[in-house]
């Protein structure tokens, strides 16, 4: 299994998809990372970051296995010109927008086999960041794949 092209086509299918589901008005995310949030180097205002760490493995057939991962989707939220409350509006909104985006096409457009939505977390201050908010999004994604 390629696990880079796996992964990037996750970040590519939030990329595109996204912002169709945010309200109008709310901005869209200036840069897609697949990475943990790096808030004390990044200064871009809205940053989606998704990672795995970690694939489980159980056996099908001789010839496939069932792959089931947990995906952490961060997304970080500042300098953005806006008051406090309205951030953490857009937060929300963000929050609002991945649940639908999950909802709608639990196949991700067709590179899982199912996707269900674990946790949502909003963070109403983040660490180095003045004024800044955060959500983290806990997904898990199955697909079966072949052995080679």
């Amino acid at each position: 299994m390629d696990f880079k092209a796996f992964e990037e086509s996750l970040l590519a299918y939030f990329q595109n998809n996204l912002a169709t589901k945010l309200d109008q008005g709310v901005p869209p995310p200036v840069l897609f990372l697949l990475d943990l949030p790096d808030v004390q180097s990044k200064t871009e205002t809205i940053i989606f970051y998704l990672y795995i760490p970690e694939y489980e493995f159980e056996q099908l057939t001789m010839e496939s296995k069932a792959l089931n991962a947990e995906v952490n989707i961060f997304v970080t939220f500042q300098g953005v010109g806006v008051s406090n409350a309205t951030l953490g509006n857009i937060a929300k909104s963000y929050m609002k927008a991945l649940y639908a985006l999950i909802e709608s096409n639990k196949t991700l457009g067709g590179i899982v086999d199912n996707t269900s939505c674990e946790k949502i977390h909003y963070y109403d201050a983040v660490f180095g960041i003045p004024s800044g908010k955060a959500i983290e999004m806990l997904i898990r994604v199955e697909k079966e794949v072949g052995l080679i």
